[in-house]
């Protein structure tokens, strides 16, 4: 099928089209992706793309290379993809990610950047005693309710010191 084909079967399955927000560029734009090697994306319509988002970073080393893929083959092959118990890799990864960044006095994994940040937040509150956090404006800081909002910079009247006033990122978001 073309890009335009899996698009229309897509909105009969998914919002958008799409399995996440992000993935949309707009019905004629979105790119449904076929092949992946190195730095490069074909798309279902044999155009080539070079992938500067990298997957959101964990691509950082491109797809189909030998060298992650055969790590990953041999560690599921050795002792599966999630047990959901603790493993001796926990303790490696961590020691190679504090050599690397000496100050991290320990560290856990999370199951996804909402995750993460979420766990950040309530630390830093623990840790401050104070309940209001700095966001980046523009940045992405999860699906997590209490992060999704935005100034809304349409409506600010310069000179209002108390504007640009914060609004929900979209509908579902409690005040």
């Amino acid at each position: 099928m073309n890009q335009s084909q899996l698009m229309k079967e897509a909105h009969l399955h998914m919002p958008q089209g799409v399995a996440e927000n992000y993935r949309y560029w707009g019905d004629d734009k979105t790119v449904f992706v076929k092949h992946a090697k190195g730095c490069q994306l074909i798309d279902s319509d044999g155009k080539t793309y070079v992938d500067f988002r990298l997957g959101y970073g964990p691509i950082i080393l491109g797809y189909q290379d030998e060298r992650v893929d055969s790590a990953v083959i041999r560690q599921i092959q050795s002792s599966g993809t999630l047990t959901g118990f603790a493993t001796a890799l926990d303790t490696e990864v961590v020691k190679q990610i504090k050599a690397l960044c000496p100050q991290i006095e320990k560290m856990r994994f999370a199951n996804s950047g909402t995750e993460a940040v979420m766990g950040a937040v309530r630390t830093a509150r623990g840790f401050t005693k104070r309940e209001r956090i700095v966001m980046v404006e523009g940045g992405f800081h999860g699906l997590y309710d209490e992060l999704m909002w935005k100034s809304d910079i349409e409506n600010w009247q310069l000179g209002d010191i108390h504007a640009p006033s914060v609004i929900p990122f979209g509908a579902g978001i409690p005040a």
